[in-house]
């Protein structure tokens, strides 16, 4: 037979745990929803980070385009990057032309075969 005595001492430590249980739960959603805070907080940084970046590079071609057009006169402390960007510039149209040779040169050997299917 159950001694009832023990039965209410069961039953008060059971309820202690839960309501351990419920507390540490409690811990635990606030220190979840504490990451998930975090998480878009560095989210947010790191989309206003790129946001800016899109803003400074936009800014330099805006500049960068008006210093080649007259508009603004450069200060001296940039002739350098200026000289950069103008070498890649450079490096680039040497690329692209690079580029249409060997599309020009692979459009005539096309050519040159199906001109000798054809006289088969």
């Amino acid at each position: 037979m159950l001694d009832p005595k023990g039965s209410e001492e069961s039953v008060r430590q059971v309820g202690q745990m839960f309501q351990e249980a419920k507390a540490e739960l409690a811990q635990l959603r606030e220190a979840v929803e504490q990451a998930v805070k975090m998480g878009s907080a560095s989210g947010s940084l790191g989309r206003a980070r790129s946001d800016r970046e899109t803003a400074l590079l936009k800014l330099g071609e805006a500049f960068y385009k008006a210093v080649e057009s007259g508009e603004v006169q450069a200060p001296a402390s940039l002739k350098r990057a200026l000289g950069e960007v103008k070498a890649k510039d450079a490096e680039i149209l040497r690329q692209q032309a690079d580029i249409a040779a060997i599309l020009k040169e692979a459009d005539a050997l096309v050519s040159k075969k199906a001109a000798a299917k054809k006289k088969k």
